[in-house]
C-alpha cells in the first residue's frame, strides 16, 4: 500500500478503546461512534458529549456516525419514519455542535421486510424531505448493512440527487453472507457513480460471518487483511479517487494493526 495515498484520508473510529491515541500518533481523522446508540443523544448526553469534547481536542478531522437500530428511511409504519427523522435530526443537530458537518447513515435496509419496488422510492421520499430542511454545509454518507448489493442505494442517490448525499461502503457488510455481491464488485459501481460528482466512503476492518462461511474479520483480520482474510491489501480502496475516505473500525486495540 502506497501510505502517501491514504494522508488525510483515513478515520479511526472510536469503538477502538486505543483509537484516540492512535489517530494522534499517525496523524489520521476520527469517526465519532459514541451516538451510534440513539440512547445516547436522549439520556446522559453531556457526559458523551464531553468525552468526544475530549477526543476532538488535538485532532481536526473527523466524521460522525448517526444512530441505526430500528430506524428505516423506508418504514412502513409513519411513526417508525418519524423517529427516523428525528434521529437524524438530531445526530446532525450533535454532530455540527461538535464541529462536525460528516455523518454516516445506515441505509436502513432490511431483507425480506422491504423489497427494492418499495425501499428505493420511499427512502427517496424521506431523503428528498428531511434534505430540505437540513443545514447546506453537511455531508450524508448512506452505509450498506444488509443490503445485498449496491444497486439501490446507487439508485437512491441518484434519484434524491442532492450534493450532500453520497455512499459509504462497508467492506465487513460487504462480504458477510447475507450480501448476494462479491466486495470488489460493490467497490466498482459506487466508483463509477464517484465520477458523477457523488461522495464515496469506505470502510474496513469489521467481525462478520464472510462468503466463504468463516466467522472472521471480513474485510481484514482488522482491516490490515484482505477482503478474504489473506495477506494485508487494502489497494482497490486506497488506490481510488482523491476524494475517497477510509475509516478503520474494530473493537480490537487499534494499535494491533494499524501498522501493519
Amino acid at each position: 500500500m502506497n501510505r502517501g495515498k491514504l494522508a488525510g484520508r483515513l478515520y479511526l473510529s472510536t469503538i477502538g478503546k486505543d483509537s484516540q491515541e492512535m489517530a494522534e500518533k499517525l496523524g489520521l481523522g476520527l469517526e465519532i461512534a459514541e451516538f451510534c446508540t440513539a440512547v445516547n443523544l436522549a439520556r446522559d448526553t453531556a457526559l458523551y458529549r464531553d468525552a468526544v469534547l475530549k477526543k476532538q481536542a488535538r485532532l481536526d478531522r473527523f466524521w460522525f456516525h448517526a444512530p441505526f437500530a430500528e430506524l428505516s428511511s423506508a418504514a412502513v409504519d409513519p411513526r417508525v419514519r418519524e423517529v427516523t427523522a428525528l434521529r437524524y435530526r438530531q445526530a446532525i443537530q450533535m454532530a455540527t455542535g461538535l464541529g462536525i458537518h460528516r455523518l454516516v447513515i445506515h441505509s436502513g435496509f432490511i431483507p425480506q421486510v422491504y423489497f427494492p419496488e418499495w425501499f428505493v422510492p420511499q427512502s427517496v421520499l424521506l431523503w428528498q424531505t428531511f434534505l430540505a430542511k437540513a443545514p447546506e454545509n453537511i455531508t450524508i454518507a448512506l452505509e450498506n448493512v444488509m443490503d445485498p448489493g449496491p444497486e439501490m442505494l446507487v439508485e437512491i442517490v441518484r434519484q434524491v440527487n442532492d450534493p450532500r448525499l453520497g455512499l459509504c461502503l462497508d467492506v465487513g457488510h460487504a462480504n458477510c453472507r447475507i450480501s448476494k455481491t462479491p466486495p470488489l464488485h460493490w467497490i466498482e459501481r459506487p466508483s463509477s457513480q464517484q465520477r458523477r460528482g457523488y461522495g464515496f466512503t469506505c470502510r474496513a476492518g469489521q467481525r462478520h460471518r464472510t462468503h466463504g462461511g468463516d466467522s472472521g474479520y471480513s474485510a481484514g483480520a482488522p482491516p490490515g487483511g484482505d477482503l478474504y482474510n489473506r495477506k494485508p491489501n487494502l489497494q482497490p480502496v486506497a488506490g481510488m479517487a482523491v476524494g475517497t475516505r477510509l475509516f478503520a473500525q474494530s473493537d480490537r486495540p487499534v494499535g494491533s494493526y494499524i501498522n501493519n
